[in-house]
């Protein structure tokens, strides 16, 4: 077959099978024009989930009447002008694709009035011809109307999904608008055919994220929230995102913009969730957007058709950044949850409940503190009190902090050591121990209301706290075993463990093969108690069988393996003397709030959400 060049017009329906998928992908096209010609109020209509039509209204610049005809060309942009464009690219499109694409598939009617001019000019183009040239009254902004998508393409609309899906789409579109770009007003509006409108979503445009987290979420998402705003010499960071108490199993709530764009990306992704740490549950991630600034010469958009992906050259150091900044927030707050869901938060508590607090307030002195109780029969050892507390002291504050992330989709994140940062020491609030129920929670009364402490998530925080720290620092110092310990496995399994058995030597696990499949341990680290050696094949097996192992990972999944299988458990009767000390060391650790895997350690009920329980007080 010769070679041929193609037409204008089929180079254009192959355009628009890369950029144009479905109706939200022409929204996404025509709202980015919208935001490059500097418009503070876009307005989207739209019905049958779009494939009626489409309309796409701005009060921006405009496009001047004698290039109207000429910005349904290919590649014909107002955004570059030269190659050298192409490495400082600061606006959302570029490659002057989105027009022409989408007149080749769809019948689109497009008036614009250039700002300051005294009339307009309105065209339509249908499968890539022109119907229609003629002026128009001046109206601000543009006005595009794109109907009978996929005419020309068959093919296209059978792959559609339901209109309640793509409705779904073009919504969650608008929710990342919104958030990549506060300070526009947004309105999507669905028309319906007996003329009727309803409107599904608005800003107000006041770059106030909490409102338009309150918009998509609901109001009372708007208090779920805090807010960041940091800088160094190659980034700055804004954020909204919720609390660790309030989080989806669907990452998708999460928007990364990068200088002003809707991106999918990986690493910012892993320094979000570190910056959680273990705060987060397992497989949970926030709700809410992250926004860095910087040099567009550190980034790559022409990389994708829809520039969804974009290459960022520093972007482990910008993850970086990101984590060590939501880690710092955090640290700072007071993390115990109450029964509406909200975290404490000093200078939010609303005036009805202050008032009561202030009837509810305990005399001082009225339960005067006891001495410190040695006996704890409660834990492993019954040297644990003396074991963990001289080490929370000792122990320097350089140990290595590893963040896991909770996601196999993506990459483990970057492990960084704790650096010289400001150690915020999150004590408990003043709390009195007075019971406890069902061997399972402990009650506690403070000035400001009621605290229920889980008894096996706080002994876990204690020790995972403990070993974390024991496990880095244990200086090489081992203990014999009387009876050596025998772990036998499969061939398989074994030529996997020879060779990762210097990862497990890193935390004191020093093994030696004893015949095919089987392998003897003589010596237990320090920080390893004797009567915990029958944790060792569990810890074993999770590294034959696990992936992508590093030493730092295994010294921070041992940490918490060993917190939780050795914890008390439920229904497990604690006298005062145990509960008030498990409650003193758990006010001693770093961060007291939550164990290992992200669960809350205790709750609070203030006295404003009981008298809320019993109707005394009315919302």
């Amino acid at each position: 077959m010769a070679i041929q060049e193609l037409t204008e017009q089929l180079c254009n329906q192959i355009a628009a099978g890369e950029v144009i998928e479905r109706p939200s992908s022409v929204i996404k096209e025509l709202v980015e024009n919208a935001i490059d010609a500097k418009s503070t109020q876009i307005e989207v209509q739209f019905q049958q989930a779009g494939l009626a039509f489409m309309t796409v209204i701005d009060n921006g610049e405009g496009i001047p009447a004698s290039e109207v005809e000429l910005a349904f060309h290919r590649h014909a942009t107002s955004k570059i002008k030269d190659e050298t464009d192409l490495f400082r690219i600061k606006t959302l499109g570029f490659r002057g694709e989105a027009l022409p694409s989408i007149a080749s598939v769809a019948k689109v009617t497009l008036q614009s009035t250039e700002r300051g001019a005294t009339e307009g000019k309105e065209i339509v183009i249908e499968g890539g011809k022109v119907l229609e040239e003629k002026s128009a009254a001046a109206r601000p902004g543009t006005k595009v109307t794109v109907e009978n998508l996929f005419f020309n393409t068959p093919a296209r609309l059978k792959h559609l999904k339901s209109e309640r899906t793509e409705k779904s789409h073009i919504l969650q579109l608008m929710h990342q608008f919104s958030f990549a770009h506060p300070e526009i007003q947004f309105r999507l509006v669905e028309c319906f055919g007996d003329g009727k409108q309803k409107v599904l979503f608005r800003t107000a445009g006041n770059s106030k994220w909490d409102q338009i987290m309150g918009a998509i979420y609901g109001p009372a998402m708007m208090r779920q929230g805090f807010e960041i705003h940091a800088e160094n010499y190659e980034f700055t960071m804004d954020c909204f995102l919720t609390l660790p108490s309030e989080t989806r199993a669907d990452k998708r709530n999460l928007v990364f913009v990068l200088n002003g764009r809707v991106v999918t990306n990986p690493a910012l992704l892993r320094g979000v969730l570190a910056g959680y740490g273990k705060t987060l549950m397992i497989q949970r991630y926030p709700l809410g957007v992250l926004r860095i600034q910087t040099d567009p010469q550190l980034l790559d958009v022409n990389v994708h058709p829809t520039k969804k992906e974009v290459r960022f050259s520093k972007e482990e150091r910008c993850a970086e950044f990101v984590e060590e900044e939501i880690a710092r927030f955090l640290r700072q707050q007071e993390q115990i949850p109450t029964l509406s869901g909200e975290y404490r938060n000093q200078q939010a508590i609303q005036e009805a409940a202050k008032a009561i607090e202030e009837e509810w307030a305990l005399p001082e002195d009225t339960h005067p503190k006891e001495e410190r109780v040695e006996e704890a029969p409660v834990f492993s050892t019954p040297s644990w009190k003396e074991e963990i507390l001289p080490l929370e002291s000792d122990v320097e504050d350089d140990t290595e902090e590893v963040k896991e992330v909770h996601n196999e989709s993506v990459k483990e994140a970057p492990v960084s050591s704790i650096k010289e940062k400001e150690e915020v020491v999150l004590s408990l609030p003043k709390m009195e121990y007075f019971g406890q129920l069902h061997g399972t929670y402990l009650f506690a009364q403070g000035e400001d209301g009621l605290y229920i402490i889980d008894q096996h998530a706080a002994q876990e925080r204690i020790k995972y706290e403990y070993y974390r720290k024991a496990i880095v620092n244990w200086g090489q110092e081992k203990q014999q075993l009387m009876i050596p310990h025998m772990f036998t496995c499969s061939l398989a399994e074994s030529y996997q463990l020879e060779e990762r058995k210097e990862i497990l030597a890193s935390v004191g696990l020093s093994l030696e093969p004893f015949g095919e499949g089987k392998w003897i341990l003589r010596e237990i680290p320090q920080w390893m108690q004797k009567e915990e050696a029958n944790f060792i094949d569990e810890l074993i097996f999770s590294v034959i069988n696990g992936k992508d192992w590093t030493v730092e990972k295994l010294r921070e999944d041992t940490a918490i393996m060993m917190s939780c299988k050795g914890s008390i458990k439920a229904n497990h009767a604690l006298s005062e003397a145990e509960a008030r000390l498990l409650i003193e060391q758990l006010n001693e650790c770093e961060e007291p709030y939550h164990c290992p895997h992200g669960r809350p350690v205790m709750v609070h009920l203030r006295p404003y959400d009981i008298e809320r329980l019993f109707k005394r007080i009315q919302d």
